[in-house]
């Protein structure tokens, strides 16, 4: 092999950008870019390369073109990229006739390996869990895919669809949910309403099966994954146009995409809940504080609620800075105007308006938000009379993805849930 590949992102800013795709030569010792940042992709274009790191093996015999998995707006698609022309092509391609209707009903794919011209790849979609498939690469480019196992599950019992959104403000972004609702519900009622935003900010919530989103939908309850401004697999500029504007943009968007849900006559406005972690949490603590009204019930998982207290005792300190439009310098000390600045930007400063029931549970083992952010939530709603539980996990960190852990938090959300609506 001549040729050497790697992933090169910006220096600063978000923790998760659009990467950029370069190759070595090392026969003539020149280095090219292959895959620029896409800034304001169309919807129909290619967004750029959201991806931490390529798959080990990732080459086609020929030497010319890799195959890699990259986010693509709200769903995980495979690429053909060609190292020569650097023509960016997609392989797969959710909804699309063109790649037959058997393999145009996956939405989240994975390239595990490549070798021998073969591609063994994972896909999956909200109502169809994960299977191994292989791909034979063809010289023109076409690939066949077939299954490796016979027999596999299908959850019939909901749907899934990508609903597009356009914000008010001039100019602005589209951006994307992903609402599951159960499919053999025959009454004529509305579907309470489980809203959940993603955290990080800078992640995405890609239209692949996932335990607790379907599980609550085969309970009973519409789901909406938001993928709001900020998001990976947009372009770099929708990621770039939420720092500076946490608590305000992406607030808003969660809030168009609940209430479009109501207005479309699927979710029950009156029985709205809230779920998030991490940023998630952020938000929909921020959505009970600014919209005291609206919802019958939350739970947050290790959120944030306090950007400035946060700052130092978090193993990112960057990241309050990024997020709320600031520079940072390890050896530069916060001043007052940093501190007051972030608080502003904060769940905590809403406080005052919450009356929502909320659970938080804290994994006393995070890093990344530190467990005294649910804490000192809890110990503010508690001041104000307001219904709140707290759930401590001792050993567990940022996650909670303990199998154990994992089953007792979907069992206490879904009572809280159920005993609030």
């Amino acid at each position: 092999m001549s040729k050497l590949i790697y992933l090169r992102n910006c220096e600063g800013g978000p923790h998760m950008q659009c990467s950029q795709l370069f190759m070595y030569d090392w026969n003539t010792k020149e280095t090219k870019t292959v895959v620029k940042i896409q800034d304001r992709p169309k919807k129909s274009e290619f967004p750029g390369l959201y991806l931490t790191t390529l798959p080990r093996r990732c080459w086609a015999s020929d030497n010319k073109r890799i195959y890699t998995h990259s986010i693509w707006r709200s769903c995980r698609e495979i690429v053909e990229i060609n190292i020569e022309t650097e023509v960016v092509r997609k392989v797969t391609s959710f909804g699309s006739s063109k790649i037959g209707t058997e393999w145009s009903k996956y939405s989240a794919w994975t390239v595990l390996d490549v070798s021998d011209d073969l591609i063994l790849a994972a896909c999956a979609a909200p109502n169809l869990p994960q299977r191994l498939v292989i791909g034979k690469l063809f010289p023109g480019g076409d690939i066949k895919w077939n299954y490796l196992d016979e027999e596999h599950l299908t959850l019939s019992d909901f749907k899934f669809e990508i609903k597009n959104y356009t914000p008010k403000e001039k100019d602005s972004f589209d951006f994307e949910a992903i609402l599951l609702t159960p499919e053999n519900d025959t009454s004529e009622r509305k579907l309470p309403l489980i809203a959940l935003p993603h955290g990080g900010p800078h992640s995405t919530l890609v239209a692949d099966y996932m335990l607790y989103p379907s599980t609550f939908c085969r309970l009973g309850f519409a789901v909406l994954l938001i993928n709001y401004r900020g998001s990976l697999g947009f372009g770099n500029d929708f990621i770039l146009s939420l720092p500076g504007n946490v608590g305000c943009n992406d607030v808003k968007d969660c809030k168009q995409a609940i209430d479009q849900t109501i207005q479309d006559g699927i979710a029950d406005g009156d029985n709205v809940v809230l779920q998030g972690g991490s940023h998630g949490g952020f938000l929909v603590c921020h959505l009970i504080g600014q919209y005291p009204n609206d919802f019958k019930a939350c739970v947050a998982r290790n959120p944030v609620t306090n950007m400035a207290s946060k700052m130092g005792a978090t193993d990112i300190p960057d990241w309050g800075y990024t997020e709320s439009g600031l520079s940072f310098s390890h050896s530069r000390l916060p001043s007052s105007e940093v501190y007051a600045a972030m608080f502003e930007k904060s769940p905590l400063f809403h406080v005052d308006k919450v009356k929502t029931p909320t659970m938080i549970m804290i994994g006393n083992a995070d890093k990344r938000v530190p467990p005294q952010q649910g804490y000192e939530y809890a110990k503010a709603l508690k001041a104000r009379e307001v219904e709140v539980r707290v759930l401590t996990y001792p050993d567990d960190n940022h996650s909670l993805a303990k199998t154990n852990y994992e089953a007792d938090a979907f069992i206490n959300m879904f009572k809280w849930f159920v005993d609030h609506l």
